[in-house]
């Protein structure tokens, strides 16, 4: 049954975008955390720049064959249950990092990291559905912006711990705010899908993986932009932090002094961000991004010193962040509550896949030319980028005004 859905002014203050947003907050914690930290850890373990990247690959892959599916799961029986199940594969990943002793048992846990991103196109269309159409941008970035507020310390703090008491102690603090967090969403979020005579039983598994490859009618240029960025942004963003450590000697507390810059910025024009795309449109929105983003690399092309990489990471976080509400409410306008949920598995994992191998040829490029081999590569691919979604026409869905 579907879920009342807020006024604008009450937008953040009721039902699931409360919920969601105060576990959107605990979870992140850890995420900021360990974004900082992750990198340098994994290089702590004996691998190689190549092999950072490839274990980053190996955990696209993984989240993009399993979406799909999940999705398609998730149009059946509802969308809190795979919610809650990646919180809970989130858990055992981490406490495999804990006991970790060289880069090769990490590889269960970024298996595990992977099949997490399961909860996605779940999460994804509760939030749309538990709003106005006409709101789903902004109740986004309202839900993202408790995440970005972690940015103010999370990042500071994971660097802080990871230098005064080793990196694991990082995850023992991410396994608490991940399992509170998991805690909130079994006890208080509410089912937006009501599945009627849907199911699972008879239904054929094979049907919902035909042409998961294929982007919905309409969607193609969309699908197209989508991946080429996922793919240009993770041969840079995915590596970037063992890129600086390993060029430029940077430590743990100055990458999560980077951190805290970028998160900042995310948490100042997030939802600035989603009101913007809803008034003026998603493709809008994006182009100003990618705009930002391609500035970002040159001037991380001419950086060499951690004060201008830390204040770059300012310009970071206002580029990125228009990026995902905009995007995200493009694609639940184009396609039908019915499928939606589905729709977003695809899709994620049409661009999971094109972009998994992205990290591991960050790396290469990165041992073949160095810092300036996988930013240049990737201010390219956003030029090329830009310019598809310049030409984007995309289908819009009518719904009732309650959505």
């Amino acid at each position: 049954m579907q879920e009342h859905k807020p006024s604008r002014a009450h937008l953040a203050l009721t039902g699931n975008i409360r919920i969601l947003a105060l576990e959107s907050f605990l979870s992140q914690i850890s995420a900021k955390m360990l974004g900082v930290v992750w990198q340098p850890f994994v290089l702590s373990l004996g691998a190689s720049m190549a092999v950072l990247g490839g274990l980053e690959s190996i955990r696209s892959l993984t989240s993009a064959l399993i979406q799909p599916i999940l999705g398609w799961a998730a149009d059946k029986v509802g969308r809190k249950p795979f919610i809650v199940l990646g919180s809970f594969l989130t858990v055992i990943a981490f406490s495999l990092c804990v006991i970790a002793s060289t880069w090769h048992f990490l590889i269960p846990a970024i298996l595990l990291l992977g099949a997490s991103a399961l909860s996605g196109p779940a999460r994804q269309s509760l939030l749309a559905e538990s709003v106005a159409p006409g709101e789903r941008a902004t109740a986004y970035s309202v839900v993202s912006f408790p995440a970005a507020l972690t940015g103010f310390f999370a990042p500071l703090a994971g660097g802080f711990l990871a230098t005064h008491y080793g990196f694991k102690s990082v995850f023992y603090v991410s396994i608490v705010t991940v399992a509170v967090s998991s805690v909130l969403i079994v006890l208080f979020l509410r089912e937006t899908f009501d599945k009627g005579n849907f199911g699972i039983a008879g239904e054929d598994v094979k049907g919902a993986l035909k042409g998961v490859l294929k982007p919905e009618s309409g969607l193609e240029r969309f699908y197209a932009a989508m991946a080429l960025n996922a793919f240009s942004v993770g041969m840079l963003v995915s590596i970037l932090y063992g890129m600086l450590t390993k060029t430029f000697g940077f430590t743990p507390y100055q990458l999560g002094v980077m951190g805290t810059l970028f998160w900042m910025a995310i948490a100042v024009s997030q939802i600035p961000a989603g009101k913007l795309a809803d008034r003026y449109g998603r493709k809008t929105i994006l182009v100003v991004s990618g705009v930002l983003f391609i500035v970002l690399c040159f001037g991380w092309l001419l950086s060499r010193s951690f004060e201008a990489f830390a204040l770059l990471h300012i310009l970071a976080g206002v580029s990125v962040a228009p990026w995902g509400p905009a995007a995200s409410a493009l694609l639940a306008d184009s396609v039908p509550l019915e499928n939606r949920a589905e729709a977003m598995g695809k899709f994620a994992c049409f661009t999971g896949l094109i972009a998994s191998p992205a990290p591991y040829v960050g790396g290469i490029l990165y041992e073949l030319f160095g810092f300036y081999g996988p930013v240049v590569a990737t201010l390219l691919l956003k030029v090329l980028t830009l310019l598809i979604i310049i030409q984007l026409n995309l289908p819009q869905v009518s719904e009732p005004a309650g959505g």
